[in-house]
């Protein structure tokens, strides 16, 4: 399922929305694994904070729209009200972003819809790395960073 949902992220800039706390955290692991294992940008919030501010600036600046991807991490037990507000955010985006993936995880409860939800994201993160024809493991950025700090007294 990663390999083929892959294909959906190459050259696109990836914004994860999820609609619970829980699955906040969870797209906050897309975001991270994204960064680091492919080397990509991505950015991540909740529903309904995003609501609240960030709609008003998605899809702009509009060059950049047929490049976006958006990844909606579905909780099946988030609030009905967040249910509500994720589908109105789709119908409300649609016609500037069209790359939209909605993602509904597989499981019985809540654990295991959000580590099923992580592993998804740990592998397609991996997955866009060796597509991008970069190696996931080394964070040269990161290291960088951290012996640049360390000269500074």
């Amino acid at each position: 399922m990663a390999r083929r949902m892959v294909k959906r992220f190459i050259d696109r800039l990836i914004i994860i929305y999820a609609d619970s706390s829980l699955f906040y955290s969870v797209a906050n692991r897309w975001r991270t694994q994204l960064n680091e294992n492919a080397k990509v940008f991505a950015h991540h919030n909740v529903i309904p904070e995003m609501n609240h501010n960030e709609i008003v600036g998605l899809g702009s600046p509009r060059q950049f729209n047929d490049d976006t991807l958006i990844v909606f991490l579905g909780d099946p037990t988030a609030h009905p009200r967040n249910k509500i507000r994720h589908r109105l955010l789709k119908s409300l985006i649609r016609n500037e972003i069209s790359n939209i993936l909605e993602v509904q995880p597989l499981g019985e409860n809540s654990l295991q819809h959000g580590f099923w939800t992580i592993m998804l994201g740990d592998f397609i993160s991996y997955y866009l790395a060796l597509d991008r024809g970069v190696d996931p493991m080394p964070v040269q950025r990161i290291e960088n960073l951290k012996k640049r700090l360390a000269r500074i007294k």
